[in-house]
């Protein structure tokens, strides 16, 4: 009777566990199938001085459509926001 509980024990350990680890694999990638967000940071340049390469980037957006006016262009996968080249992103319709 004892092995029988400890067996059942097991089994039940051992679908929880499985389960745990499912979830926490599926919920570790919320973008399947859709492009990757664009780096943060515009690695164009091979200068390994990151202060340098922001000082002659440095952006004077505000806003949304002062990001976009610079000519920076929309994120592929999110049209409402704008990466300046300095990493800054900026959200249509959100005033910071």
């Amino acid at each position: 009777m004892l092995g029988m509980k400890r067996g059942l024990l097991a089994v039940v350990l051992a679908a929880i566990l499985f389960g745990a680890v499912f979830y926490f694999y599926r919920s570790g990638s919320p973008n399947e199938g859709q492009s990757p967000v664009a780096p943060l940071t515009d690695t164009s340049q091979t200068s390994s001085d990151t202060s340098a390469q922001n000082q002659g980037n440095a952006s004077a957006a505000a806003n949304y459509d002062e990001c976009i006016a610079e000519g920076n262009q929309p994120l592929p996968d999110a049209a409402d926001k704008c990466l300046t080249k300095d990493g800054h992103v900026f959200v249509k319709g959100v005033v910071e």
